[in-house]
């Protein structure tokens, strides 16, 4: 994770960020159990990965991608092809299961493809968002954070 420019000081990017870091430690478990040839474990760790990804992809289209967009500007472009990263992402996981025989080089795909989605995020999103945005829109995304929730636990 990126940590250059302070955006994860801002708890909504913070929250943002920690979902990041589950879902590429989850990805790293993934691949170690595909490796190892335990296809049951990998499903499960998928299903975990797609759990945590429902919420977390609506906080950011919600909140800081919409405020971003909203803002207008050179960043438009960047926030319109992460929103697109979304949906390709999402058209993946939907058509995982359409050739079984190839179930786990699909998952791999999908693994590729969310990190370097998140790779997108962290040092061109975040970044950008943290000096463009007002508190009041901070506020607004952190409404957003609270009215859909996370599928991670939160840290103690």
């Amino acid at each position: 994770m990126c940590d250059y420019c302070g955006c994860h000081d801002s708890e909504p990017f913070a929250e943002l960020a920690r979902e990041h870091e589950v879902l590429e430690n989850l990805g790293s478990e993934l691949r170690t159990a595909l490796g190892s040839g335990d296809e049951r474990r990998a499903r499960v760790l998928f299903e975990r990965i797609v759990a945590v990804l429902g919420p977390h992809v609506r906080k950011e289209e919600r909140g800081v991608l919409a405020q971003v967009i909203e803002e207008g500007g050179i960043f438009q472009r960047v926030t319109q092809k992460l929103i697109e990263e979304h949906h390709d992402l999402q058209h993946l996981i939907e058509h995982m299961d359409d050739v079984p025989a190839d179930w786990a080089q699909e998952a791999l795909h999908v693994l590729d493809a969310l990190d370097a989605h998140i790779g997108n995020e962290e040092w061109d999103l975040f970044p950008a968002a943290v000096g463009l945005l007002s508190f009041e829109e901070l506020e607004f995304m952190a409404r957003i954070h609270a009215e859909e929730g996370s599928a991670i636990k939160p840290a103690r």
